[in-house]
């Protein structure tokens, strides 16, 4: 079951590498933490 959460410190990086020349990229990203998500509580509307 998925959940919300919280990612504190996250950093995306790009890199990029050749392999058997063939040329590859993404997007590698990293975190200090992961947390379950915090909302602020709401008042109820009357």
């Amino acid at each position: 079951m998925a959940a919300p959460v919280s990612l504190p410190g996250l950093v995306a990086r790009s890199w990029e590498s050749t392999c058997d020349g063939q040329q590859r990229h993404g997007i590698a990203f990293r975190a200090a933490d992961v947390a379950p998500a915090v909302y602020p509580a709401t008042a109820e509307a009357a």
